[in-house]
C-alpha cells in the first residue's frame, strides 16, 4: 500500500518515492488544448492541489528533467502528439507564498523584503546565465543586482521579463513561467493599510512579467482570489481565467467521488466512504462534485479518525474581516447556512480592491466561495444556490461566527435547555445579556432580533434544521425547528418588537395567537412547542405552549 502524503511534497519527489497519487496530468492537456502560448489563471481554494499540479507542469515542461519516466502510466503518456512539449522548455517557478509580510514590521517593507528573497531563490537556479557568453552584459547586471538586493523596485517588478530574456538567448526558446500562489499577500493583509500598496506592485510586476514579453512561451498562475482584470492583469490580452465556475480541468482539482473511493480501497477501508461523505464532500467545482483532497489525505494518516484538518491548516483572516464589517443581513444569512439551509444569490468571481474592503452580502458570498468555505450551484435563473458544503466546514465557519461575534458557550447551553423545557424566564433573562452584553445588535427592527434569537439557539441547532422566514400553513412563520431525531420536539417562534415596554406582553401573546390563526403546524403530528417573543429594546418578553396534534 503506497503511502499518502500532506507534507507538500513536489509531483516529482511523490513519483520517485511512490507515494499515493491521484492522477491529475490531464491538465496538461487541458492548457495545451486552450492555447499553448496563453496566461492561464487557475483560482481554487487553499489545499486543493493547486501546488502539486504546478510542480507537474514543472515536471513535463522543464527541460533540466529531459528523459524522466514520471509520467510512465499516467493518463498523459496515452496522449502521444503532446511529446513535442515535454521538457522542452526552460521553466521559472515562482512561490510567493514567503512574501506575507511580518504582523511586527512595517507591512509594505516587509512584504517586500521577503519578495526580494523569493526573488533571489528563483534566480539562484539560473546562476549559469551569469557566465553565458549569449546572455547580455546588462541583464547579467540587473540579475546580480537582485541577487546582492540592491534591486530598487522598479527593477523588482521586472526581473522575471529579464530573466526569460536571458533564458531565450542562452537556450535558444521562450521560457515558461509558473508562479503560485500569486494572492497571498493580498489575502493575508486584509484591512491593513499596507494591502493597496501591496496590490500595486503585484498588479506592476504582473504587467511587467506577462504583458509584452517577447520571450514568453506561457504562464500559469493559482490562487485563491480572482483579483478584477482592471487591477492585477490590467493590459494582459491572453489571459484565460479558470475558476470554480469553470466546466474546463474542473476534476483536476480535489477528489471525486470514484478517486476517494480508489484511496480508501488502496488503505483497505472502503467501509469510511460515508463518514468521509459526511465531513469532506460537498464541493461542486464547474460539473463535478468534488473532495477536499487535503482533509482526506490528512484522515488517512490520521488512522482514519474524522477532524478539522482543513480549518487548521491556514489563515482565515478575509473571512474574519469581511464578517466583522458586514450588516446583520449578512451574518444572519451565514448563521442561518450553519444549520444547512441554502441561501440564493448572485456571485462575482473577480474581486476589485473596493470589493475587498467592502461589506455587501454579494462580496461576503463570493469571498466565502471563493476560500472554500461555500458551495456553490447555478440556477436556472442565472442567482446560484449557496451552501456550506460539509460538517467540517460547518463547524469551521459556526467557530468563526462565534469569534467574531463572541458569546459565553454557559449562555448556550443554558439558552438550550430553558428552550427545551419552556422555561420562559430563563430564556427572557439570556436573551437580555445577549442583547445587552453585545455592542453589534443595532436593534432597529424584527430582523435584527431574529439574529439575535438564532445566535442564541447556537447550543441545540446542532439537532436541529433551523428555517426561517419560511411559508408555513397559510403564512410565512419567523423561525422553525425541526427536529433531526424523534427525541425531540418540533419548534415553532414567532417574534414581535413592541412599541412600549408595556406591551410586550400582549405582543409575545399575539405572537402565539398568529401561530395558531395561519396554522404554521399544519402537516406536524405530536407534541410541538410555540413560542411567542416580544422586544422592547434590550427587554424580551417569552410566552410558551405545548399542542398535540
Amino acid at each position: 500500500m503506497r503511502q499518502a502524503s500532506t507534507s507538500g511534497l513536489t509531483f516529482k519527489d511523490m513519483r520517485i518515492r511512490d507515494k499515493l497519487y491521484i492522477d491529475k496530468t490531464l491538465l496538461i492537456k487541458d492548457i495545451l488544448d486552450q492555447d499553448d502560448s496563453g496566461v492561464f489563471l487557475y483560482t481554487r481554494p487553499r489545499r486543493f492541489g493547486k501546488s502539486t499540479n504546478i510542480t507537474m507542469l514543472d515536471a513535463f515542461f522543464n527541460l533540466r528533467y529531459e528523459g524522466n519516466t514520471w509520467f510512465d502510466g499516467l493518463a498523459i503518456s496515452e496522449f502521444s502528439n503532446y511529446d513535442r512539449y515535454r521538457n522542452r522548455f526552460p521553466v521559472i517557478r515562482i512561490n510567493l507564498k514567503d512574501t506575507v509580510p511580518l504582523e511586527s514590521e512595517d507591512g509594505y517593507r516587509s512584504f517586500l523584503e521577503g519578495f526580494v528573497e523569493t526573488m533571489r531563490e528563483t534566480l539562484k537556479d539560473f546562476s549559469y546565465l551569469l557566465q553565458s557568453d549569449k546572455a547580455g552584459a546588462f541583464d547579467k547586471a540587473d540579475m546580480m543586482a537582485v541577487l546582492n538586493r540592491t534591486a530598487d523596485d522598479r527593477l523588482l517588478s521586472k526581473i522575471m521579463k529579464i530573466l526569460c530574456r536571458m533564458l531565450h538567448d542562452h537556450h535558444g526558446t521562450n521560457a515558461i513561467i509558473l508562479i503560485d500562489e500569486y494572492d497571498r499577500a493580498i489575502t493575508d493583509t486584509f484591512g491593513t493599510e499596507s494591502q493597496g500598496r501591496i496590490l500595486k506592485f503585484l498588479a506592476d510586476f504582473m504587467s511587467a512579467t506577462l504583458k509584452d514579453n517577447d520571450c514568453l512561451q506561457m504562464a500559469y498562475i493559482t490562487g485563491i482570489m480572482q483579483v478584477a482584470r482592471s487591477g492585477m492583469f490590467s493590459g494582459v490580452n491572453n489571459l484565460y481565467v479558470n475558476n470554480v465556475l469553470s466546466t474546463r480541468s474542473d476534476e483536476r482539482f480535489g477528489f471525486t467521488e470514484a478517486e476517494v473511493m480508489s484511496v480508501l480501497e488502496e488503505c483497505e477501508r472502503p467501509d469510511k466512504m460515508d463518514e468521509v461523505r459526511e465531513w469532506y464532500d460537498g464541493y461542486h467545482f464547474g460539473n463535478v462534485d468534488v473532495y477536499n483532497p487535503f482533509s482526506l489525505m490528512t484522515y488517512v494518516q490520521s488512522d482514519f479518525i474524522p477532524d478539522g484538518y482543513w480549518s487548521r491548516s491556514g489563515n482565515d483572516k478575509p473571512i474574519r474581516w469581511m464578517l466583522e464589517r458586514s450588516d446583520q443581513e449578512s451574518v444572519d444569512a451565514v448563521a442561518e447556512m450553519i444549520s444547512g439551509n441554502l441561501a440564493v444569490s448572485d456571485i462575482h468571481m473577480d474581486m476589485t480592491y473596493d470589493d475587498m474592503r467592502g461589506a455587501r452580502l454579494q462580496d461576503l458570498f463570493s469571498l466565502m466561495v471563493m476560500t472554500g468555505y461555500l458551495r456553490i450551484a447555478p440556477r436556472d435563473d442565472g442567482l446560484y444556490d449557496i451552501s456550506v458544503p460539509n460538517k467540517e466546514v460547518m463547524r469551521m465557519v459556526d467557530c468563526v461566527l462565534k469569534d467574531v461575534f463572541p458569546v459565553s458557550d454557559r449562555l448556550f447551553r443554558e439558552f438550550a435547555i430553558a428552550t427545551g423545557d419552556g422555561d420562559c424566564e430563563t430564556m427572557e433573562g439570556l436573551l437580555t445579556t445577549l442583547l445587552d452584553g453585545s455592542s453589534y445588535f443595532d436593534l432597529k427592527d424584527e430582523s435584527d432580533y431574529k439574529l439575535a434569537v438564532f445566535l442564541a439557539l447556537h447550543g441545540i441547532i446542532w439537532r436541529y434544521e433551523v428555517e426561517c422566514e419560511r411559508r408555513k400553513g397559510n403564512g410565512r412563520l419567523d423561525m422553525i425547528l425541526t427536529p433531526k431525531d424523534d427525541c425531540m420536539k418540533p419548534i415553532i417562534m414567532e417574534l414581535k418588537v413592541a412599541g412600549t415596554e408595556g406591551s410586550l406582553d400582549d405582543e409575545a401573546r399575539e405572537g402565539i395567537r398568529q401561530i395558531h390563526k395561519r396554522r404554521y403546524y399544519h402537516g406536524m403530528h405530536g407534541e410541538v412547542v410555540l413560542y411567542g417573543i416580544a422586544f422592547w429594546g434590550v427587554v424580551p418578553r417569552v410566552v410558551s405552549e405545548r399542542i398535540v396534534l
